[in-house]
């Protein structure tokens, strides 16, 4: 089966071919095997570069995103596996190609519940829950000791509110935050708030490993926003506090994952007591099975795996 990616996702592909290339010479490896490389490299290396007219039989399109190839393609009917984040537009032309998109792919995967009624909701049809991943040989706990202060990785909808309170009340917060002028609008406002913006992946990654807690204080529930930096923390074997929501009920039965239900910041300072304690009284031995059973439940080729098995019937010409 051949798979084909539009331009950004095709560039997330060729930097994980690249990634393998270096781990065959033996040289260091400073990226994570993204979960779209993961694809390619299950389908084995078998993809290129999407285009309008470049379907067949044996051709699928993998789209995150209603780009203008994914419309065309949908419109002539192409093969196309649409992987749907969450709550789309609620009204106009984004909504009706949104909804066209979704009833006319072969096949729309979700990654959480909610995501997979707003495509009942939508397009009237069923959706296929498959878990995302993330790199468990990248994201990996340090011996180094952990350092007192709390990380929020990325700008998505987090609250900047709740990141304020908790500053306020004595937390040192590190907020990951690539926005034009973040620094210079939200650094002043308090002195234990310090702002990073685009780290090397190394840097990320020991972000999370010396974190006291990662945070994700979401403003609005839309989408599963977090779920890629839960999982990387998680790698880590960092807790995390999340906000209640799309995001939360992918990790509802993880230890490892404590839940708000407000925006309060007390809310959240009590919280982050809690997994504090709890990842203190756990032993090294029990912090990394935790860890384990995570990476394995949610590493990058296992998931990845998963989509392209499920793709395999629809490639034999079995539609749903």
């Amino acid at each position: 089966m051949l798979l084909e990616f539009d331009q950004t996702l095709f560039d997330e592909v060729t930097r994980a071919h690249e990634r393998m290339r270096a781990l065959a010479e033996g040289a260091p490896v400073d990226r994570p095997l993204t979960w779209f490389g993961a694809l390619a490299m299950v389908s084995g290396w078998s993809y290129r570069l999407a285009h309008v007219r470049t379907g067949g039989a044996d051709t699928y399109y993998v789209a995150v995103h209603p780009t203008n190839v994914c419309i065309a393609k949908a419109l002539l009917g192409q093969r196309m596996a649409y992987l749907y984040w969450g709550s789309g537009p609620r009204t106009g032309l984004k909504r009706l190609l949104t909804s066209m998109i979704l009833k006319r792919s072969r096949i729309v995967f979700v990654n959480d519940p909610a995501a997979g009624r707003d495509v009942q909701l939508l397009a009237g049809r069923d959706a296929e829950i498959v878990d995302y991943g993330f790199d468990a040989e990248f994201f990996v706990i340090s011996d180094a000791p952990r350092e007192d202060y709390i990380f929020c990785p990325g700008s998505n909808d987090r609250d900047p509110t709740v990141l304020l309170g908790l500053c306020a009340a004595g937390h040192k917060v590190v907020w990951l935050n690539n926005q034009d002028g973040a620094k210079e609008k939200y650094a002043p406002l308090h002195d234990n708030l310090e702002i990073v913006s685009f780290p090397s992946f190394e840097q990320l990654r020991t972000l999370y490993q010396h974190a006291r807690c990662v945070v994700n204080p979401l403003s609005r529930d839309v989408h599963a926003a977090g779920q890629t930096t839960t999982l990387e923390a998680l790698g880590c074997g960092t807790p995390i506090v999340v906000s209640r929501g799309r995001t939360s009920s992918i990790f509802e039965d993880v230890e490892q994952v404590f839940v708000c239900e407000t925006l309060d910041p007390a809310e959240w300072v009590a919280a982050i007591g809690k997994a504090s304690q709890w990842h203190h009284d756990l032993s090294d031995d029990d912090v990394r099975d935790l860890r384990n059973r995570a990476a394995e439940r949610w590493h990058v080729l296992a998931s990845a795996g998963r989509f392209f098995e499920r793709l395999q019937p629809q490639a034999a010409g079995v539609v749903r």
